[in-house]
């Protein structure tokens, strides 16, 4: 694999190309998944995951990646700083307009509407919760992230935008959700 991972990261393939490399990934992983708990239901799952903590090995993940500087983030993301995935759609070209339309199809998918009380557990640079304090400026938004360097962020961009629905927090995730939970109407992580 180190071999696979060295000419990945020193020659340059077209898009296709890792397109369909992603693409087989993911199915190789999901059949090994899906073999794996093949007679696991998803209440014995649910119930396995009330009994655990919300958030493990947080400290590892920072010292990772979440502690890594914003501006090495302005090299590999869009300017909607979306963490975990982008939509390209028949016609989008770019990463900021795929950035966009993963957060509007979020948003329509979570169902939001202006008014609605958030919680975004683990909000990464806080590009949902951005995207939702500025189309949605009669809902409120707590953004929860355990990360120093995150939280610096969003909150600069609550500064900078004049945010007055979005509220950022940093620490231990399950902190929070537990004093909080009740008053949420709607999640994201």
């Amino acid at each position: 694999m180190k071999y696979l991972d060295y000419v990945i990261a020193n020659i340059s393939f077209p898009d296709w190309f890792y397109r369909v490399a992603i693409k087989y990934q993911l199915y190789c992983r999901l059949n090994k998944e899906n073999k794996k708990y093949k007679d696991y239901t998803i209440q014995a799952y649910a119930s396995q995951l009330s009994k655990k903590n919300i958030t493990v090995l947080s400290d590892k993940a920072n010292e990772q990646h979440y502690e890594v500087p914003v501006s090495f983030f302005n090299y590999v993301m869009g300017k909607h700083k979306k963490y975990s995935s982008c939509y390209f759609a028949h016609g989008t070209e770019n990463l900021d307009d795929a950035e966009y339309a993963m957060l509007k199809l979020t948003c329509d998918r979570a169902k939001i509407k202006d008014g609605h009380s958030i919680l975004d557990l683990g909000c990464g640079w806080g590009s949902l919760s951005i995207f939702i304090a500025q189309n949605y400026p009669k809902s409120t938004i707590l953004a929860i992230s355990n990360s120093s360097s995150q939280h610096e962020y969003i909150e600069s961009q609550v500064k900078y935008l004049n945010l007055k629905n979005l509220k950022s927090l940093d620490g231990y995730l399950g902190e929070y959700a537990r004093k909080i939970i009740s008053k949420i109407t709607n999640y994201a992580s």
